[in-house]
């Protein structure tokens, strides 16, 4: 027990002195009077924590002093010492506050235990004193309406944020309205009080009260219920959080959502159509666009002799163009079927390291007449469970693209090996780069770089977007890295899969 202030208050100078040392040993501050105006000086100066007051002295009565310590201090504990004075003038200072009397001659260790009981009564008291405050200002201040109301319905207490809660000009006003009266339907509060009955209290209940004017309000109720000692229900104590706005809000995230999704199916319905439409005209324009592109060539090399260098160069440019369309209109079939999710890839066991010669092998042509080397590195590898067509589509992209924009005399570096378990492939070649803000779109649908091919040739701006899509279909990837002025290398991995359940090899 912590150090406490303790007030003697007796004529007996013997008495005081003997007391004095005892509470002095039990870590105390005692404080000593010989009268009863002597006693309330000192209360008036420091307030104690407990008195032990002699009910009669020579100046004033013990309960006069009682009265004072009381007026001053009224939370000091006094203890009553009677000797002369009668038991019933002990039980009239008990019922002016006093907490207990003990009969003189006393025992020491029953005032001691009396000296305890009535520091904890104080810090008792004290503690609910607090907590009572703590509770008043938190009832006061909350922004949430607190309350306490009757069963019935009728307002024992409320704080501020009730009436403006309800919207009414005071307390006085609103506590004119019984609670039944501010439900959007009465008959819910009925069911908010069996549910409190039956669970003892709720939590976050909702619930559509009504403002004075009538206006919905959507609040979550918060409520505890308080019992007489026949365990009856007296009234109702709680809180209610208004959600109107977050109600509100939720309700346009909802039809937001609504929104959006129906205009996700109009825009997927759109999409399909346009891949639709993709196709049938990609498909309709290809015929004709392999005619233009063959009777070009056919012409050029059959009839160049009789024909002027205007006319050849009319036909050499509808035979370049000629070839930009008919890839283009490849790439577009492949794009729409992509779109609809018709990517059908027909895997078999293949021998990846000749798919990869063989098609290093056909594009060392086209190198050789733009004085590009082309050179292999591989390493064996496992059968692998891919599309063949696909993955040359692939590789016919990565190794066209590094030609192009290679420079005369350029080596292009096509490095096969594996990785764990997976197979990557690097295409590098030694032409200018491509910036690396510009590096994010080379794989999306029409983007082209700022960089222009040595040749002079136009991309579609699909091959990369395809062959993105074809390497994701195979459960791989395909990445690039680049640097100005020294090169590109695209990385094309494939997953080492099992050819029976396509499942990786260990």
């Amino acid at each position: 027990m912590q150090s406490k202030r303790i007030l003697i208050v007796d004529d007996d100078v013997n008495l005081r002195r003997t007391v004095s040392d005892i509470l002095e040993a039990k870590g105390h501050v005692p404080v000593v009077a010989a009268t009863g105006r002597a006693a309330l000086e000192r209360v008036k100066k420091a307030a104690p924590a407990v008195a032990l007051l002699d009910l009669r002295m020579e100046d004033l009565s013990g309960i006069e002093v009682l009265r004072g310590i009381k007026q001053y201090s009224p939370r000091t504990e006094c203890i009553v010492l009677t000797g002369h004075a009668s038991q019933e003038s002990a039980i009239e200072a008990v019922n002016l506050g006093a907490y207990g009397y003990l009969q003189k001659p006393y025992d020491v260790n029953q005032l001691l235990v009396t000296i305890r009981r009535a520091i904890e009564r104080q810090e008792d008291r004290q503690a609910l004193q607090d907590s009572e405050e703590r509770y008043r200002r938190f009832f006061q201040t909350s922004r949430d309406c607190a309350f306490i109301t009757s069963r019935e319905g009728h307002w024992l207490d409320m704080n501020q944020a009730a009436v403006e809660l309800f919207d009414y000009e005071s307390k006085e006003a609103l506590e004119k309205v019984n609670v039944r009266d501010l439900y959007a339907e009465p008959a819910d509060r009925e069911v908010l009080i069996q549910t409190i009955e039956q669970q003892g209290g709720i939590q976050n209940y909702p619930v559509d009260l009504q403002k004075k004017n009538g206006d919905v309000i959507h609040a979550l109720i918060t409520s505890v219920p308080l019992r007489d000692k026949q365990d009856r229900i007296t009234s109702l104590q709680g809180t209610i959080r208004d959600i109107t706005e977050r109600k509100k809000a939720e309700e346009a995230l909802a039809n937001y959502a609504v929104e959006l999704a129906e205009k996700n199916a109009e825009l997927e319905r759109l999409n399909e159509q346009k891949n639709q439409f993709l196709g049938i005209a990609a498909h309709e324009l290809r015929n004709p666009l392999h005619f233009i592109l063959t009777y070009s060539e056919f012409l050029l090399e059959e009839a160049s002799d009789v024909l002027s260098e205007e006319q050849i160069k009319f036909l050499s440019i509808i035979r370049s163009s000629s070839e930009f369309m008919v890839r283009l209109v490849n790439d577009l079939l492949d794009v729409a079927r992509i779109n609809a999710g018709k990517l059908q890839l027909n895997t078999e066991p293949t021998d990846l390291v000749a798919l990869v010669r063989r098609n290093v092998s056909l594009n060392k042509t086209l190198a050789a007449k733009r004085d590009v080397h082309l050179r292999l590195h591989e390493e064996p590898l496992p059968t692998m469970a891919v599309d063949p067509v696909k993955v040359e589509q692939v590789l016919n992209n990565l190794m066209t693209n590094a030609v192009k924009y290679s420079p005369p005399g350029g080596i292009v570096d096509v490095t096969l090996e594996r990785d764990g378990d997976h197979v990557t492939l690097a295409v590098h070649d030694r032409g200018p780069g491509i910036p690396d803000d510009e590096l994010d779109k080379v794989f999306q649908p029409f983007e082209t770089t700022s960089i222009e091919s040595l040749t002079g040739e136009k991309g579609t701006g699909l091959g990369l977007a395809i062959a993105k899509k074809i390497a994701q279909g195979h459960g791989g990837d395909i990445w690039v890295e680049s640097m100005m002025g020294q090169g590109t290398t695209f990385y094309l991995s494939l997953p080492i899969h099992d050819e029976g359940d396509g499942r990786p090899q260990g």
